[in-house]
């Protein structure tokens, strides 16, 4: 069963407040050193106020991913 978690690459400032706010944490496999350090698992939202939050993510890292 999808526990609707997301992977996502995030700019590196982005990804140290998504895990200090408890949204994200570093994907394993980035930990290993396999792929970019930036790249992140973002939890399913519970709540209304976690859905901005997660939508605010996806929109930073497709900001990130187009170079903006």
């Amino acid at each position: 069963m999808p526990d609707g978690s997301l992977h996502a690459a995030l700019p590196p400032e982005v990804v140290e407040e998504a895990i200090e706010k408890g949204w994200a944490e570093q994907h394993p496999v980035a930990r290993m050193g396999y792929i970019p350090q930036n790249v992140v698992m973002i939890y399913a939202p519970r709540d209304t106020e976690e859905v901005e939050a997660v939508t605010s993510l996806v929109m930073e890292s497709y900001r990130y991913a187009g170079g903006h």
